[in-house]
């Protein structure tokens, strides 16, 4: 999936469906400082890696719910790890703790 489709996809009732189910999960809140978001800091849902984008059951595993300041800070930490190929960004074949794939 190119980011074209990625952003077309993330319009569709199929992922707000998905979002909606992952905040649920997580309480509506941010899953590393808690809060329950603002107008200024909304929740938002956080792709851990791209593996499981679509509506299978999997999906829910490689989600978290985040708040606009936390994701930005994932993003930029994950940013700064850079593939055998020289992309910088997250590395699919990293292990994750188990606690973030709980569901």
């Amino acid at each position: 999936m190119n980011t074209e489709e990625y952003n077309k996809f993330l319009q569709t009732d199929t992922w707000k469906q998905i979002a909606r189910k992952r905040a649920a999960i997580d309480g509506y809140r941010c899953c590393m400082c808690g809060s329950c978001g603002t107008m200024v800091n909304p929740l938002q849902i956080h792709h851990i890696t791209y593996r499981n984008i679509g509506g299978n059951e999997d999906v829910y595993r490689d989600l978290v719910t985040l708040c606009k300041v936390c994701h930005k800070s994932v993003h930029h930490m994950m940013n700064r790890i850079t593939d055998e190929t020289g992309k910088r960004g997250w590395k699919d074949s990293m292990p994750l703790a188990d606690h973030v794939l709980d569901v």
